[in-house]
């Protein structure tokens, strides 16, 4: 009996620990906490105004428009030149060699010049659209430059919108198309990316 006893003083422990063991391993892992996430800085932009205040777009434009002038000069000229075979074509008799020939030169001229100003213009259009893209470029590379100097994370565009309309449809288009209704003006990046795309086209190696 005596030996029964201390057999049950051994067992009972060994049973307690085993108990205490199964219990611990059933119970779930707790879960690692979450890190915070960093709070978001946003700032804004309006780049219509850096576009229409930046001193290369002002040079492109203006060479634009003499490029496009000349190119007029040079299709009144062709103009001219038709108009004076036209008259000359008006001297001759119909169906003698000398009008054949000269209503030959005269749509040959008129085609040439057509097609001539035509390679032209789309060749100045599409010389301004590239370096149109190529400046759009640019300022968003300056907005992301000056971005990551003030830690922001995000920058939206800020339009400027006249509210002032002639009518209620046009007012209500103004307000369909505003998409930054406020913001503080210590956001507002515009005037440091414009200084800064100015800076570095004035500064340029010439």
């Amino acid at each position: 009996m005596k030996s029964f006893r201390m057999l049950l003083v051994l067992v009972i422990p060994v049973l307690a620990v085993a108990a205490f063991l199964g219990r611990s391993s059933a119970q779930p892992a707790a879960a690692p906490a979450a890190r915070p996430v960093p709070a978001t800085r946003v700032a804004v932009c309006d780049i219509a105004t850096v576009f229409n205040k930046y001193q290369r777009v002002k040079d492109l434009n203006d060479l634009f428009v003499k490029k496009r002038k000349a190119i007029a000069d040079e299709e009144e000229q062709g103009k001219q030149k038709i108009r004076r075979i036209g008259k000359m074509l008006d001297a001759l008799r119909p169906g003698s060699k000398e009008y054949e020939a000269k209503i030959v030169e005269f749509e040959k001229q008129s085609v040439e010049q057509a097609i001539a100003i035509k390679i032209r213009k789309n060749a100045v259009l599409r010389w301004h659209r590239l370096l149109t893209e190529e400046m759009y470029r640019e300022i968003l590379a300056a907005v992301a430059v000056v971005a990551k100097q003030r830690n922001c994370d995000l920058v939206l565009y800020r339009e400027s919108v006249e509210i002032a309309s002639q009518s209620t449809s046009e007012l209500l288009n103004k307000i369909a198309q505003r998409k930054c209704l406020y913001c503080n003006p210590a956001i507002d990046l515009t005037d440091m990316v414009l200084k800064r795309i100015n800076g570095k086209y004035i500064n340029r190696p010439k």
